[in-house]
């Protein structure tokens, strides 16, 4: 059902420009700072700044599972290519959820809203992203 619906073109171009686009911009800025913290964490042997740096690559990945989900009906997908699509998606939503529960402990409650938020958008891609036999 809910891959049907993202089959939909208007809905693809709606969750796209309203929640792609800005996203994505979020998280190209995230992975800017996820860089400079893992440089610094390999010069001064921080693993937490390493740690978070990948995670931000993670999520980078993620915002790529989504756009190909977004730009691609699912009917056309081959099985190795929905594979890939699931693979990226769940490296997303790891991110997220390490990110929420990072900002969790750091007593951002926004953030850790936002970072819970992109973790159930991530599921919900991947149900929308069935595996062909």
């Amino acid at each position: 059902m809910l891959s049907g619906a993202l089959d939909r073109p208007w809905l693809r171009i709606a969750v796209g420009v309203f929640l792609g686009i800005p996203l994505t911009a979020a998280a190209l800025f995230g992975a800017i700072f996820g860089t400079i913290f893992f440089v610094h964490g390999l010069q001064d042997g921080e693993f937490w700044a390493i740690g978070l740096g990948l995670v931000a690559a993670f999520g980078v990945l993620g915002i790529a599972g989504a756009w190909w989900r977004l730009l691609r009906r699912h009917t056309a997908m081959s099985r190795r290519e929905s594979i890939v699509v699931r693979v990226l998606l769940f490296s997303g939503i790891v991110s997220s959820i390490v990110l929420g529960a990072w900002a969790v402990q750091g007593e951002w409650a926004a953030a850790a809203l936002l970072f819970g938020l992109l973790a159930i958008g991530g599921v919900a891609l991947v149900l929308a992203t069935p595996v062909a036999l």
